[in-house]
């Protein structure tokens, strides 16, 4: 009977990638250089991006405008 070596699959391209050679493996979990500079650009482009909940960063903004709004008012009064 025939073992399967695990593998896992390159995070770029998705090419399998066999977990026991992956210790030898200089871009491991990147199949190559190559999918590792791609992966590398698309960070560094912003084109993965973390998805946040934009009303909190308004009630943030929304909160900071008003605190820097009274020190303004405090500033014209002395």
């Amino acid at each position: 009977m025939e073992t399967m070596t695990p593998v896992k699959k390159c995070a770029q391209c998705q090419k399998e990638i066999p977990l026991d050679v992956h210790n030898k493996m200089p871009f491991f979990p990147f199949c190559s250089q190559r999918c590792q500079q791609v992966d590398l650009g698309r960070w560094l482009s912003e084109s993965y991006t973390i998805p946040v909940d934009v009303p909190e960063h308004q009630e943030m903004l929304k909160e900071i405008q008003e605190i820097t709004s009274g020190d303004e008012e405090m500033g014209k009064e002395e």
